[in-house]
């Protein structure tokens, strides 16, 4: 993953590439920042495949120190200030984490149940007493970061992420360098480009923010991303100002704008696609929209945190295709749920998915692994659908 992003970066230089609450860097600078903040993690004792908690909500040092932990060697392990201490506890000891990264604001929540834990360390963005700041990482020297060597780069897992449990108990999904870098070459070109300024509000420590703000970095297009405190007044401000071409959003979040939008005369004529997952939306939904957003910008994606992006429209096309096509290196079958026989055109089945951007499985739970992954290695998604002649 290091080697793909660092190629990149370096590829597009001295371009602005990320921009939050008007903080902005450059992809030159972010490359090293990345290497100051991995060599940091580093002295501190990181090696080769410790599990760290990445406890943060979105700013540009904490998305930087999310990724450099794994630079570093480390798999992240991603969490939000939203869940209770007592999942907080139950994930760092069902993980087996060796390090939390939290910010100064959440500290108290891991001193408080240290006594429970028998960590390697503790990190902070800012400053809290008992842990070791990063921020003074950022004064380091970028050569002094020594890059983690990657022997099998389909089993070495650099993500951990736990599953909502709305179906059970959470299992954690394993992703690795193959995984999330599958998905960039194909897959982000066909989303992005270096000329789209893309805007969002999704968590850096949500799967679906952690591939969107990598992928946009790796095409050169510049993101623009908010805080979790930031209003939707502050939103349409912020992409007013950066003149914003790709907005990538939660559904929920879009109608807010949408609202405010109408309400106040607003007109974002630059503003040329509007992609949103999370939900399956209708024409009759997405009509909704208007006139804030033209049904012809609106593109409705469909991925998962197992399998990732499994279907996406036509970016360049007005008329509505749903949830489109299969995504670039994404083969998919429907099923009948009892027979497991392949179905054909309008027929209602389990959808299941082959591509190198899915999981490796879910961490110590073979047998749910065994369930959710065939022989040859399709991907259950527990989803019901069909698919027509087109």
């Amino acid at each position: 993953l290091y080697q793909v992003v660092k190629k990149n970066l370096e590829q597009h230089g001295n371009r602005t590439a990320l921009v939050c609450d008007d903080e902005q860097v450059t992809f030159a600078d972010l490359l090293k920042m990345f290497q100051r903040y991995a060599a940091g993690f580093q002295g501190h004792g990181m090696k080769k495949g410790d599990k760290v908690l990445v406890h943060l909500d979105n700013s540009l040092e904490n998305l930087i120190a999310m990724y450099s932990v794994i630079f570093a060697g480390g798999v992240a392990v991603l969490s939000s200030p939203r869940f209770s201490n007592e999942n907080l506890l139950i994930k760092i000891q069902d993980c087996n984490a060796s390090f939390v990264l939290t910010t100064a604001s959440e500290a108290h929540r891991f001193r408080d149940m240290r006594d429970q834990l028998d960590l390697k360390g503790y990190f902070t963005v800012g400053t809290a007493e008992g842990f070791v700041s990063v921020t003074e990482f950022k004064t380091l020297d970028e050569n002094t970061y020594e890059e983690i060597p990657v022997e099998d780069v389909k089993n070495e897992v650099v993500l951990l992420i736990y599953t909502s449990g709305t179906t059970g108990r959470p299992k954690t999904i394993e992703h690795t360098h193959y995984s999330i870098v599958a998905r960039l070459p194909s897959g982000c070109h066909y989303l992005f480009d270096d000329q789209d300024i893309i805007a969002s509000w999704i968590s850096i420590t949500t799967l679906l923010g952690f591939r969107l703000y990598l992928c946009a970095s790796y095409t050169g297009a510049k993101t623009v991303f908010f805080s979790e405190s930031a209003c939707t007044e502050q939103m349409l401000d912020a992409i007013k100002k950066y003149k914003v071409t790709t907005l990538v959003e939660r559904f929920t979040t879009i109608l807010q704008l949408a609202k405010t939008i109408e309400d106040e005369g607003i007109r974002l004529n630059y503003l040329k696609k509007v992609i949103f997952t999370g939900i399956k939306a209708t024409l009759g939904v997405v009509k909704k929209l208007e006139p804030s957003f033209d049904s012809s910008i609106v593109k409705n994606c469909y991925a998962s945190n197992e399998i990732g992006w499994v279907c996406q429209p036509p970016m360049g096309a007005s008329k509505w295709y749903g949830i489109g096509f299969p995504a670039p290196m994404a083969q998919i079958k429907i099923v009948d749920i009892k027979t497991k026989k392949i179905l054909g055109p309008n027929e209602q089945g389990e959808l299941l998915v082959k591509t190198p951007s899915s999981m490796r499985g879910y961490y110590g739970n073979p047998e749910a692994t065994s369930q959710a992954i065939t022989p040859d290695g399709w991907v259950r998604s527990g989803d019901i659908c069909y698919y027509n002649e087109d």
